[in-house]
């Protein structure tokens, strides 16, 4: 939303200042591109251009779509058998996926909540999963956020936002990992 604007600023912001600096002859206004580079419209323009490419492929970016949006292995696959498939329900009314891996005993241990990186999947994070599982002795709470793995909708940072609220939310409303 702010970015768009920006760039309508910056922009509108360049070709004024071309209008400005143009030297109108007998028939019409001539606008031409400045070709110094230390020009303030070259820089307006320059800055106006930059500023469009990185709101249109800002997103594109920070959220890589993986290649395929399937599990490719579970939890039980790595010497983890005790776990759940969460579905949770973000404030904006979308659902995400994440694995409930619990420990026997597990109110004596603590959860923890891992969210996994960009353009993968839960299925890509057992492998630190497991060594969380054995070495650091906790339950975990993995999630996919919007637009990953089995999670509905589309990543954004708004999104990842209420995403991780509603985990968080939703761990610690688990009585059987979490104490009130």
């Amino acid at each position: 939303c702010c970015g768009g604007m920006a760039f309508a600023n910056l922009y509108w912001g360049c070709v004024q200042q071309q209008l400005d600096a143009a030297e109108l002859d007998d028939d019409a206004a001539t606008i031409s591109v400045p070709v110094s580079q230390s020009s303030p419209v070259y820089n307006a323009c320059k800055a106006s251009f930059l500023s469009m490419l990185t709101s249109v492929f800002e997103s594109k970016v920070l959220y890589a779509s993986p290649s395929s949006r399937v599990l490719a292995k579970t939890p039980r696959d790595f010497y983890m058998p005790n776990y759940e498939d969460v579905e949770i329900i973000t404030k904006d009314k979308k659902v995400v996926h994440g694995w409930l891996i619990k420990r026997k005993d597990a109110k004596l241990f603590p959860t923890v909540l891992h969210f996994h990186g960009n353009a993968c999947n839960i299925s890509h994070m057992l492998y630190d999963a497991l060594g969380m599982f054995q070495k650091v002795k906790v339950n975990i709470l993995l999630v996919d956020y919007r637009g990953y793995g089995l999670s509905e909708g589309s990543p954004t940072q708004a999104g990842l936002v209420m995403d991780a609220e509603a985990a968080l939310d939703y761990m610690l409303h688990r009585r059987d990992v979490c104490d009130p």
